[in-house]
């Protein structure tokens, strides 16, 4: 197809005018030279759009040069010859070699979400999935962290698959970040509640499913290929560079795992980005000095403590959980629809894997509503159909939870990510006062309970982002602004 297109390209080239390569090429057919590099120029930016054939490694001029030889072939003269001809061809071309540099994405590969986004100019931009059809088109700004495997073994990643774990968890993977980079002796594994952790390659924890056994790093793969490609459908152009956000507790060898997810994935991992550092980019503090804390309180519990000056940014201290995140609020609150469905129907139902399932999911969308609503009510219905003597009787569950009540379930994990804090603060040796400014990120910085928490906690309000970053999404935007230093 490349041949072709640059077949059709000489044709063009050759026909415009009636001039002929060897014609242009002479010193009396600079008229038509003028005419036909522009239509030329144009022919092969529609080639690159199609095929991108001749990207470009760098800016440098002499890559510039290397990546339009094909251009310059077609026009059968040197770049200078052109130049002479087309006073604006030269910052034309190094146009098109900065354009064909390809966009660095910036990933954020959440432990319960994961997000994508890519810088547009000076602005990084959270790129949106789209799903449906024409009347029936939505758009999400984050994705599920999970892995769905159907009958015939193939895989589906995202919402899709949430949506199946409900009826099918055991074909379902979720919630394995933490495992990556792991050996299966380790304490933190065989404390862990994940299901099916086996011994795997070198004695890594690897995890198995009734499809085969799985790395952690080839499960976050599956993610990294989806964001990949959710990004590839909004920049409508192959996107194989990518920086990718890893907790600031991650040792090397996990972080090395995670950069071998990005190789399975196909993915030209530029680097990693701490996500601390990247909250810290998508605030602007490069361009302050100080002392500043990060709150991540997402999938897990993190809290680390930055040093910047001069536009560097040090994590000079940080201290994690894997008790304390979004899961753990939500199993508080599956607890409470338990107990209420157990007094209205007076029936157990913890014997049932795929009502606590749906319990689950409920509980999720109770807890994200409620950041933004005083209450919601729960709605789920046939969640059971028991016999009683010759007839089924249907078992639902409608309960309203107001904001006060789900406060009152999840304030003591909340007060314990106090100590986690003030733990961090003496390995870094220095107190609440000496702090410059707080940042809340993470889905449950989202949570009004939590920003009052911490306000009340380091007596100081949370900064607030000048580019009207999110908590949830401050992350994956500085991991974008981190990429653009790949370009």
């Amino acid at each position: 197809e490349e041949e072709e297109e640059l077949a059709k390209m000489k044709d063009s080239v050759s026909s415009q005018k009636g001039v002929t390569l060897e014609e242009m090429s002479h010193p009396t057919a600079k008229e038509a030279q003028e005419q036909a590099i522009p239509k030329t120029l144009e022919k092969y930016e529609q080639l690159c759009e199609l095929s991108r054939a001749y990207p470009l490694a760098k800016t440098s001029a002499s890559s510039v040069s290397q990546g339009c030889r094909e251009f310059l072939k077609l026009a059968n003269k040197s770049r200078t010859q052109i130049c002479s001809s087309n006073a604006s061809l030269s910052s034309l071309i190094y146009e098109f070699g900065m354009q064909f540099q390809g966009n660095v994405l910036g990933i954020d590969l959440g432990t319960t979400y994961s997000r994508v986004a890519v810088m547009q100019g000076e602005d990084p931009v959270v790129i949106e999935e789209v799903e449906g059809g024409r009347y029936t088109k939505k758009s999400f700004r984050s994705m599920p962290s999970v892995v769905f495997f159907k009958p015939n073994g193939e895989s589906w990643v995202g919402r899709q698959a949430n949506m199946m774990t409900s009826l099918y968890p055991s074909r379902a993977l979720f919630d394995t970040k933490h495992l990556v980079g792991t050996v299966y002796d380790s304490s933190k594994v065989q404390t862990s509640l994940y299901p099916k952790i086996v011994r795997g390659f070198k004695g890594e924890a690897w995890v198995e499913t009734e499809f085969g056994i799985f790395s952690p790093a080839k499960i976050q793969a599956f993610i990294l290929a989806k964001m990949r490609a959710i990004g590839e459908v909004y920049l409508k152009e192959s996107a194989t560079k990518a920086v990718i956000s890893v907790p600031a507790c991650f040792n090397e060898a996990q972080r090395e795992a995670i950069k071998y997810a990005g190789d399975i994935a196909d993915l030209d991992i530029q680097g990693v980005v701490e996500d601390p550092v990247a909250a810290a980019l998508a605030y602007g503090l490069d361009k302050r000095d100080g002392l500043f804390a990060v709150y991540s309180f997402g999938g897990t519990f993190e809290f680390s403590i930055l040093e910047i000056s001069n536009g560097v940014i040090k994590v000079k201290a940080k201290r994690k959980s894997l008790s304390h995140g979004g899961l753990d609020f939500d199993l508080l609150l599956v607890r409470h629809l338990w107990k209420e469905f157990t007094r209205c129907h007076a029936f157990d139902a913890s014997h049932y894997p795929l009502v606590l399932q749906r319990f689950l999911g409920a509980a999720e969308r109770a807890k994200v509503r409620l950041s933004s609503e005083p209450q919601v009510e729960v709605k789920l219905h046939n969640l059971l159909n028991i016999q009683v003597k010759k007839s089924f009787v249907q078992k639902d569950l409608e309960v309203t939870i107001t904001r006060s009540e789900f406060e009152s379930l999840v304030s003591e994990l909340i007060e314990e990510t106090g100590a986690i804090c003030q733990k961090c603060l003496e390995v870094a040796n220095i107190t609440r006062k000496d702090l410059d400014g707080i940042l809340v990120v993470g889905g449950l910085g989202c949570v009004p309970s939590v920003r009052e928490y911490m306000e009340l906690f380091f007596g100081k309000s949370p900064l607030k982002s000048p580019r009207g970053v999110t908590p949830d999404e401050a992350v994956v935007i500085g991991a974008a602004i981190h990429g653009e230093k790949f370009r």
